[in-house]
């Protein structure tokens, strides 16, 4: 409850924030008196403030799920949606554009400091610093185009407006359709008759909150052709116009193409791929390159297997309708549910799977056999430490966890500017009766589910990114953090 409280605190605080300094920079733009050092005081207090709203709404987000029923968070939604539209102010600044912009420029020009002719080699944290200073300059630019601000007429900036406000109100339409239908589909598979017809080695790796888990697990291992029919026409016709149905997202993703293509010609592109491409390029190439480069590559890769597919296929076929040849050759009873006169759609993973158990001998429980849990951790710790510098340390005989099987690590820096340790993690493969994955099944394997708590600690290492997160040190000097947030962190 103290968490909760502190959030409306440090919102209000950065809503105050953002308004009393824009307030300032108007002022001061209007006298021409502005000056460098203070639109990046600007930018870097703003950047650094906004990551308490980002980890305490990550922090709700959890009590979401840990503790639904003990808040309102229909009022903490408006609460931060309220609060959330105030940190675009920083991209709606046209003069803080305009001097990204000529950043930018400078940068291009081989004059990122503003002086040119220096012959000294820069050090490391300064390379470091000015790669961290472009991608902040590349994302402003990105996020005030596609907020209109390099639209120069005011009646161009009104219809964008208009524009955008329609798309975002069609896409939240699509998103509440498309998770109603889920819903209604998620439902559905609680049904015995579903889930007996898998195996109990699948029911343990499948997470049955996991729509698509589900449906490709039982697939594959359901003999009754009428039941996978059923269930691959249920999934696939969720929020799509299929007989009628009147919870579909048809005219929305009509509507979302249209508000799309008209933003992107609105802003200069001729079509909403290519604005997609260099907005969400910035900081750097994307990986596609061009909008011909994605043609391209969807083309060639299409003529390099279709010949592979047509094969493929043709083998499939023949297997799922010689059903009862090789059933009087083997002597084995007939089984209806193996014999199909014409393979369809519903009925490729399950013929797919026996093709490749009867003609290659391949069954995911032999391969199994060879990823025990111990093997598969090793390998994962083993590639962690290569890939990120890093060593990671098991702590033996920890009493201070939550079960016998919780297993405790901890994360050191492993190189020669750093052997500081910079987190730890408690991994459990074998969590018991969780409050959040409920089993909803016969096996008894279904209580078991992994999980795994990532300490960070934040008082053993320097530099900036340390320093963002300062003000979030508990008491400890830790903090509890998400997966993306661990990511984002490895990275820099």
């Amino acid at each position: 409850e103290k968490c909760i409280r502190a959030l409306g605190k440090l919102t209000i605080e950065l809503e105050h924030f953002i308004d009393d300094y824009s307030k300032t920079l108007k002022e001061e733009f209007a006298d021409k008196g502005v000056s460098t050092a203070k639109l990046n005081e600007f930018v870097y207090e703003i950047e650094k403030r906004l990551l308490p709203l980002q980890l305490n709404l990550n922090l709700l987000g959890a009590f979401r799920i840990i503790r639904p029923n003990e808040f309102n968070f229909k009022t903490f939604d408006e609460f931060f949606q309220q609060r959330l539209s105030k940190t675009k102010l920083r991209y709606l600044n046209r003069y803080i554009y305009c001097f990204m912009c000529e950043l930018k420029a400078r940068r291009e020009n081989g004059d990122s400091n503003g002086k040119s002719g220096s012959t000294e080699s820069p050090s490391e944290e300064a390379l470091f610093l000015q790669q961290q200073r472009n991608q902040l300059v590349d994302r402003y630019i990105r996020e005030s185009k596609l907020l209109g601000l390099s639209l120069k007429h005011h009646d161009q900036l009104s219809i964008h407006n208009l524009i955008n406000d329609k798309l975002i109100q069609e896409q939240q339409n699509f998103v509440s359709t498309a998770n109603q239908a889920t819903s209604i589909f998620q439902s559905n598979i609680i049904s015995p008759q579903f889930l007996d017809c898998l195996p109990d080695h699948v029911i343990t790796q499948i997470n049955h909150h996991d729509a698509n888990s589900v449906f490709n697990s039982f697939m594959r291992y359901c003999p009754d052709q009428n039941l996978r029919k059923d269930f691959w026409l249920s999934y696939y016709s969720r929020a799509a116009p299929y007989l009628g149905s009147t919870m579909n997202n048809f005219l929305s993703i009509e509507k979302i193409r249209d508000s799309r293509y008209r933003k992107a010609r609105l802003l200069g592109y001729d079509n909403f791929a290519q604005m997609a491409n260099d907005l969400r390029g910035a900081g750097g190439p994307t990986m596609a390159g061009s909008v011909e480069n994605v043609r391209a590559f969807i083309n060639g890769l299409g003529m390099r297997t279709d010949t592979r597919f047509e094969k493929n296929i043709k083998e499939l076929t023949e297997f799922a309708t010689s059903g009862a040849q090789r059933q009087s050759l083997s002597k084995q009873p007939a089984n209806a549910n193996n014999l199909v006169e014409k393979l369809n759609l519903w009925d490729l993973k399950y013929f797919e799977r026996l093709f490749l158990r009867e003609m290659y001998h391949i069954d995911s429980r032999d391969v199994r056999a060879h990823f025990p849990l111990e093997r598969v951790v090793t390998g994962m710790l083993e590639f962690a430490e290569n890939l990120f510098g890093i060593k990671i340390v098991e702590i033996k005989n920890e009493k201070n966890t939550w079960g016998p099987n919780v297993r405790h690590f901890k994360v050191f820096g492993n190189s020669a500017k750093s052997t500081a340790e910079y987190g730890s993690f408690y991994f459990d493969p074998y969590q018991r009766e969780s409050r959040i994955l409920m089993p909803i099944s016969r096996s008894e394997a279904l209580h078991t589910k992994p999980i795994v708590f990532f300490l960070m600690n934040f008082t053993a290492g320097t530099g900036s990114i340390f320093d963002q997160y300062d003000s979030q040190m508990l008491a400890t000097g830790k903090e509890l953090l998400n997966f993306g947030q661990v990511i984002d962190l490895f990275g820099k």
